[in-house]
């Protein structure tokens, strides 16, 4: 064999390898409402505007502003969270409140069995941000109106594991498994109970997998850009490799033919 075809041979495995490795995250939707509803994770779920949600300043940039008593929100079609599409999940979003009162949906899809839902809820220990469990909800915290507040969930259905941060403070819930919800997304309603968001919500985030506490503290820190698809690091490594064996396999060609 050539060196010629060694070399990309070599590259080519790197390249399988590492394709391997960043394949096993993705980030299925991913939304900045820079006066848009555009999903920038690049899979094309962009979302679709009921009854007028404009927007306003963000926690970065624009956001997301709902008006519970115009019954504000926005849909997303074919952006399925449920167990059997998405098995491991992690969503969120910074949500600066407008108003608290017994349940107002964050991130839903609940069509009345408890499924995977960010809200405000008085069903816990008390009235703030909670999160569904499949049979009921749990409190996570207090609501500050007029606050910029980071929460998420995690859940991956295999283990049961669940994991509910709200700036930065984490609970964790042990055997929760989830029915079958709506197939679409909803931000700022729950979809079940007519139950609309009054305020405004920024950087709306979905994965596919349960996200690690390292990787979830980079968000909550590092906002927009550190969930922003970017090549990852070791495509860089991939590439940076590839053009080294190249470059030495032409500068030895171009020694032995003297053309260069």
């Amino acid at each position: 064999m050539s060196k010629l075809k060694r070399a990309v041979c070599a590259v080519a495995t790197f390249g399988a390898l590492m394709a391997s490795g960043a394949a096993h995250a993705e980030l299925k939707a991913f939304y900045t409402f820079e006066d848009s509803l555009n999903d920038l994770s690049g899979n094309g779920y962009t979302g679709s505007s009921a009854n007028g949600a404009g927007y306003a300043a963000g926690h970065e940039g624009q956001a997301l502003d709902l008006d519970d008593a115009l019954n504000q929100y926005v849909s997303v079609s074919g952006l399925d969270i449920n167990p059997s599409s998405m098995p491991a999940i992690t969503f969120g979003a910074w949500v600066n409140a407008g108003a608290e009162s017994a349940v107002r949906g964050v991130l839903s899809h609940d069509d009345g069995g408890f499924d995977r839902t960010i809200d405000i809820d008085f069903r816990g220990t008390s009235t703030g941000w909670s999160a569904f469990l499949g049979n009921g909800v749990v409190h996570g915290a207090p609501v500050t109106t007029g606050a910029w507040t980071f929460i998420a969930l995690r859940h991956d259905q295999a283990t049961g594991a669940l994991s509910f941060n709200v700036d930065g403070v984490q609970l964790d819930v042990a055997g929760v498994t989830f029915g079958e919800g709506y197939g679409d997304f909803f931000i700022g309603r729950n979809p079940c109970c007519d139950a609309p968001f009054d305020g405004r919500i920024d950087n709306v985030f979905v994965y596919d997998e349960f996200l690690s506490d390292e990787r979830l503290s980079e968000i909550r820190l590092g906002g927009a850009s550190a969930i922003a698809p970017v090549p990852e690091p070791q495509t860089w490594l991939m590439f940076g490799i590839g053009a080294l064996l190249l470059a030495g396999v032409a500068r030895r060609r171009c020694a032995i033919l003297r053309t260069c």
